[in-house]
């Protein structure tokens, strides 16, 4: 049996910390579920426009993985991972940062609460 989806990112918004070195790299992955194989594309959202820029344009071979790119640790902002087939699309934003604090998460909630998260 074989089924044919649209493809789906596992986690929606990651947060990764680096020391801010420029001789660091940092992996940054896009963990996704799709049939057929989707295509990826990485961008970086620059923070002044807001714009995403294409880093990396990627053919995969597999239906189901994680997807990755090195960058340099000194690069701090936030990255959008982009997965698309003929059946649909879908996203995640990684943010890289070099100081650790309070996090905003944009997911929806679970319940009525405001302080239940759905991760």
């Amino acid at each position: 049996l074989v089924v044919l989806h649209k493809p789906y990112v596992r986690d929606k918004e990651v947060f990764l910390h680096s020391a801010g070195e420029t001789d660091d790299l940092v992996e940054v992955g896009c963990d996704v579920v799709a049939y057929p194989r989707p295509k990826i594309r990485w961008f970086y959202v620059d923070s002044q426009s807001n714009q995403p820029r294409l880093m990396k344009d990627v053919k995969t071979k597999q239906k189901d993985s994680i997807f990755s790119i090195s960058i340099p640790g000194s690069i701090l902002g936030k990255y959008r991972c982009e997965v698309e087939n003929e059946y649909g699309a879908d996203y995640s934003h990684i943010t890289l940062s070099n100081r650790v604090g309070p996090l905003n998460f944009n997911s929806s909630t679970i319940e009525n609460s405001s302080v239940v998260y759905n991760l």
